[in-house]
């Protein structure tokens, strides 16, 4: 079988509406930073390879279409990082999955409870409240047999999304 985004992921910026139709499993965070906005909340911004297309050649392989991208979250509260590098070599960590849970308070305040689990290395987790998300891809995908682009293919990240 296979996955892929419909449309051009090069005309689109997904944005929490698209939630559902987005997949990070595997995909790698190579930077992730944190930036202070109002009222004790913050920005979450992650460069990540995006793949943008599973698919199986026949063959018995697997090839990716892979996409540096950059994955902001906005109005970010109540965050919590975990990442334990020991006994595994260290290096770009990858995603398992993103999960998201809507919250709705008792004077209609809405967000989202996130939950990005990290699957290398294993039992790592990021946990924030928050209720925007955009991602954009910083540059045309490439076929790959890997899940991540080697380094000089990736476009840097430069400021933010």
């Amino acid at each position: 079988s296979s996955w892929a985004l419909a449309g051009d992921p090069l005309m689109h910026t997904w944005t929490e509406q698209d939630f559902d139709e987005m997949c990070w499993h595997d995909c790698h965070v190579h930077a992730w930073g944190i930036a202070k906005a109002p009222h004790g909340q913050a920005t979450l911004t992650l460069d990540i390879d995006f793949i943008t297309a599973w698919e199986q050649p026949g063959d018995g392989t697997l090839a990716f279409q892979v996409a540096p991208a950059t994955l902001v979250f906005s109005d970010v509260f109540e965050f919590a990082f975990s990442v334990d590098y020991t006994g595994f070599a260290v290096g770009p960590f990858s995603i398992q999955g993103i999960e998201r849970e809507l919250r709705v308070n008792a004077a209609g305040y809405r967000d989202y409870l996130y939950r990005i689990e990290i699957g290398y290395p294993p039992r790592g987790l990021i946990r924030f409240s928050g209720d925007r998300f955009r991602q954009v891809l910083r540059a045309p995908p490439t076929q790959s047999s890997s899940q991540s682009l080697d380094p000089g293919a990736r476009v840097p990240l430069i400021g933010g999304a």
